[in-house]
């Protein structure tokens, strides 16, 4: 029952932003974007992240829980959690919650009735790192991560300098809608900037502005599209846009869970409808749950912040005058581009 809710409550509240992307796309607005993004919202991706939990000890040894960049799975000893390790009776119904995304990887205690050990430390919640031991039940895993992530500036060593030159577009692709031209120009080993480009060139300027969405990490990419959507609303906001604008800032300047709420009831404000309640939307589905807090939790598709920002951005730029979308749409993605490569050339001054 719980599952059906969740595919309904998630394809109902993104089928607005898909409808309005998919007028957008034969829309063609006005100026230009004039609010930077904070250089201190850039994260890089060296690596999509893959977290692994190995068994070592216990009733569940050898068995194996993956989590996916942009998962969220839920884990206990019933058939309530989205894994059941049923052979360890010690664990709660659903124990613990383990979470992937653009900050990294997570472990919560889903107020079960042992609590959770890592590193022999009790915890309610806790980053996860590669070598860390965690404890719940009767069963102690070993953590392991591919892929790491550095803040903008960090330097790479080794592999993860190479890595960190040369990320694959195509991972950011997963997900969303494309058109066949845009599917044409992705290779395998293309580097984002590199993919961008060649969608700029080709005059794929939606298809860019999707892609863009989806590569920059999601606090970075609110703050971007919520300015250029302030630059198009400039002074005929309307009180809620504006307010829509700010709590979808205040969380990509400090993202937490209150911040997250407040962006969800600001785009209500707004009937959740327009360029300034997708911006604050795409904030509240960037983590968490759907369902209200006393709720049992209903994560949000890994795709729906790109989603929302990119019909944000699709509904702007027509505008006022829309024989000039276009140059609104370079001038978006000229300002985005800068967050994206801004890893690459660290120490640059973001202005």
């Amino acid at each position: 029952m719980a599952r059906g809710r969740r595919t309904r409550v998630e394809k109902g509240w993104l089928a607005g932003a898909e409808r309005e992307s998919r007028i957008a796309d034969n829309v063609v607005g006005r100026a230009p974007c004039a609010h930077p993004v904070p250089q201190e919202h850039v994260l890089q991706t060296v690596n999509p992240v893959l977290l692994t939990l190995e068994a070592i000890q216990g009733a569940a040894t050898g068995r194996t829980i993956v989590v996916r960049d942009g998962q969220t799975i839920q884990v206990g000893r019933s058939k309530w959690a989205d894994l059941c390790l049923s052979e360890d009776d010690q664990l709660s119904e659903v124990h613990f919650e383990l979470q992937c995304d653009w900050r990294g990887c997570r472990i919560r205690d889903l107020q079960s009735s042992s609590g959770i050990l890592v590193n022999d430390a009790k915890i309610v919640a806790a980053p996860l790192h590669s070598g860390d031991r965690v404890a719940a039940g009767s069963t102690t895993f070993t953590v392991s991560i591919q892929g790491e992530r550095l803040a903008a500036g960090q330097p790479a060593t080794g592999a993860e300098a190479t890595a960190a030159e040369v990320p694959p577009a195509a991972v950011y692709c997963q997900g969303l809608r494309w058109s066949e031209a845009a599917r044409q120009l992705l290779q395998d080993d293309l580097p984002p900037a590199d993919y961008l480009d060649r969608l700029i060139a080709a005059e794929l300027l939606t298809d860019a502005v999707r892609f863009l969405a989806a590569w920059l990490p999601k606090p970075a990419a609110v703050a971007w599209a919520s300015g250029c959507v302030r630059s198009v609303l400039e002074e005929t906001a309307k009180p809620a846009d504006q307010a829509a604008l700010d709590a979808a800032e205040a969380w990509a300047a400090q993202p937490d869970e209150t911040k997250r709420r407040a962006a969800a009831d600001a785009a209500k404000a707004c009937n959740n409808s327009g360029p300034a309640a997708s911006v604050a939307l795409a904030a509240f589905w960037s983590e968490g749950s759907l369902a209200p807090p006393n709720l049992p939790p209903v994560p949000p598709p890994p795709t729906a912040t790109a989603q929302s920002l990119a019909a944000a951005l699709m509904m702007a730029a027509p505008i006022g005058i829309p024989t000039q979308a276009p140059q609104r749409y370079r001038s978006f993605l000229e300002s985005g581009k800068q967050l994206g490569t801004a890893p690459e050339t660290a120490g640059r001054n973001s202005t």
